[in-house]
């Protein structure tokens, strides 16, 4: 019988979203679980017969975690023997986010003050900032508890200090953005403009104007937001239309652009 490919990490956390928790790993082809071609054939059988090799493929690719949208992108295919077992392992990696910024120096009484910019409205992806900070707590709560731990001119033991400069960097670039909008309310409102909107890597969402925030309050965690994570993959603007299960009748054509 043919030897089965198994499924690699991120496609098993996959599998345990949409499942529960799954104590062994499942037996599934990997074919099974992402969109088919010709390539990723020749991968699986070079893996089987225990090859190395790297491959870039254009391939479908559905949005997470709703699914509700598919891209066509490239994705680079890495894969090898592990010695002394029977098993292959095989990489998935995109094209996007190659690099990753490495924060030095950054002013922690500035980043704090904007923090509490009165020019939009300003969440926080609820992460692990700070051991004692809970993230499950409401958003006012949270952005209290993180403006506490932020309360000095250094960084408290208990936080992880490179996510916290990554939050302060993108405050306070993003906070260019609200002086803009704000500078062009009046050309937003002619163009039938609702809402502007950023979503930073780093977990900082803006949204002008500040009466529009609501919408976003279930958003804050950018990097599961469907049009962050397709934004990721596309150098064009996307649109994300938003799904209406109950099949109600909406007052406005709301889309995200």
């Amino acid at each position: 019988s043919q030897e089965q490919i198994y499924l690699s990490h991120s496609q098993k956390a996959l599998l345990e979203y949409r499942l529960g928790y799954l104590s062994e790993p499942p037996n599934v082809d990997f074919l099974e679980v992402e969109p088919d071609n010709p390539s990723k054939e020749e991968v699986r059988k070079n893996m089987i017969d225990r090859m190395s090799g790297k491959v870039t493929i254009e391939t479908f690719v559905r949005s997470q975690p709703d699914e509700r949208y598919v891209d066509l992108v490239n994705r680079t295919y890495i894969f090898g023997p592990m010695n002394s077992t029977i098993f292959s392992l095989g990489l998935v990696l995109p094209e996007y986010r190659q690099k990753r910024i490495e924060v030095e120096n950054i002013d922690i009484p500035t980043g704090r003050d904007y923090l509490q910019t009165q020019r939009s409205a300003l969440f926080i992806a609820p992460w692990n900032f700070c051991e004692n900070v809970r993230t499950n707590s409401s958003h006012a709560d949270f952005l209290q508890d993180i403006l506490e731990m932020l309360s000095g001119y250094d960084f408290p033991d208990e936080c992880d200090e490179a996510k916290l400069k990554h939050l302060l960097l993108d405050t306070v670039v993003t906070e260019r953005l609200a002086e803009f909008w704000n500078n062009k309310a009046v050309d937003f409102k002619s163009d039938g403009i609702v809402a502007t909107f950023v979503s930073t890597e780093g977990g900082i969402t803006r949204v002008f104007p500040e009466s529009e925030c609501l919408d976003f309050v279930d958003k804050r965690d950018t990097w599961q937001q469907t049009f962050f994570r397709r934004s990721l993959d596309n150098d064009y603007f996307i649109y994300s239309v938003p799904y209406n299960a109950d099949h109600q009748d909406w007052p406005v054509n709301y889309t995200i652009m």
